[in-house]
């Protein structure tokens, strides 16, 4: 994380709008939106550690290969 804390901090801003939208709709909206910004968490993390390129992943994952 060292000089990317700036990023995920506005990565986690970028929530607050659709949290407070949430709100509105009696926390239902939550159900959907909780996972959601787990998975974006995790694509960042992933996007830092270098251990797995998302276009390697799509490719290798792909049950349709082209010979």
């Amino acid at each position: 994380m060292r000089g990317n804390r700036w990023s995920f901090f506005w990565l986690g801003l970028t929530f607050v709008g659709w949290a407070i939208l949430s709100i509105f709709t009696l926390y239902i909206g939550l159900l959907w939106l909780a996972p959601y910004i787990m998975v974006s968490f995790v694509c960042f993390y992933e996007s830092l550690s270098n251990n797995t390129n998302v276009s390697k992943v799509e490719e290798t994952n792909n049950p349709i290969s082209e010979e």
